[in-house]
């Protein structure tokens, strides 16, 4: 039974395209999804029209105080999602979430079926992605009660990153969080929410190479994480050797007329 659904966007209306500007137009968001639901089951239509890629992030409650909170597993069209991120509760007061992030490469395209089975009940937000390289470049999730984490990330890719919240008890919120991310060129963010388990998500095309932290400001930190992923352009820039390599072949072919 879906429970409550909120989605805040920061990007255009048209399915969080990330706009034009960026570092790389190749690479990019055509359509997103935020779901909530009060079972163990998450089931909802997903329109991956132009899409070469899936991610979906997914948190949610620790198994009613045992720490069994856990994703079994994510299906597309049938088909199970490969799993990248794997955070589990922690036995603590606080920290008290799962916190998984899972893709497919060369999705099925159309409307079709997105499914999740979960140990306790949660909520994702599901990105469809056009211009992806297969697999994934760096991902993982920071420390208990951190608002930001740190991936060593290639120029032009695309990296999203979630906040999750489940505070202490029922008393999480994601009112009053914003992605402070200074190397992403673009932002948008949606956000599933609840006071028992959320999650913010936020992403866009990296401006520089290197370690680049992806953070958030805003909400209680007490049993929060940040989870992240980065996404490779499927048709990278040249780099500086390839392009001089270029040069000089022109250059020959030049001297041969």
């Amino acid at each position: 039974m879906k429970i409550h659904t909120k989605i805040t966007t920061l990007a255009t209306a048209a399915g969080l395209t990330l706009a034009a500007g960026s570092a790389s137009a190749a690479v990019s968001v055509v359509n997103s999804l935020g779901f909530k639901a009060n079972s163990t089951t998450l089931s909802a239509s997903f329109d991956t029209t132009g899409a070469t890629k899936i991610v979906v992030f997914l948190t949610g409650e620790h198994g009613f105080n045992n720490t069994s909170g856990q994703v079994n597993d994510v299906t597309f069209d049938g088909v199970s999602l490969t799993r990248v991120v794997d955070r589990n509760p922690v036995a603590s007061g606080t920290d008290t979430l799962y916190g998984d992030i899972w893709y497919m490469d060369a999705p099925a395209s159309g409307n079709l079926t997105l499914s999740a089975s979960v140990s306790s009940r949660g909520s994702w937000t599901a990105f469809a992605i056009s211009g992806a390289a297969a697999g994934v470049g760096d991902s993982g999730f920071s420390g208990s009660d951190t608002r930001s984490l740190d991936l060593t990330t290639g120029a032009n890719s695309l990296v999203l990153a979630a906040f999750n919240l489940g505070g202490s008890g029922n008393s999480a919120s994601m009112n009053g969080v914003s992605p402070d991310a200074p190397n992403l060129s673009t932002t948008y963010t949606t956000m599933v929410n609840s006071s028992w388990d959320g999650h913010m998500t936020a992403g866009g095309s990296v401006v520089a190479a290197g370690t680049n932290s992806f953070s958030f400001t805003g909400g209680n930190a007490t049993g929060g994480f940040v989870t992240g992923i980065e996404i490779l352009d499927a048709v990278p820039e040249p780099s500086t050797t390839a392009l001089l390599g270029l040069g000089g072949l022109a250059l020959i072919l030049r001297r041969r007329k």
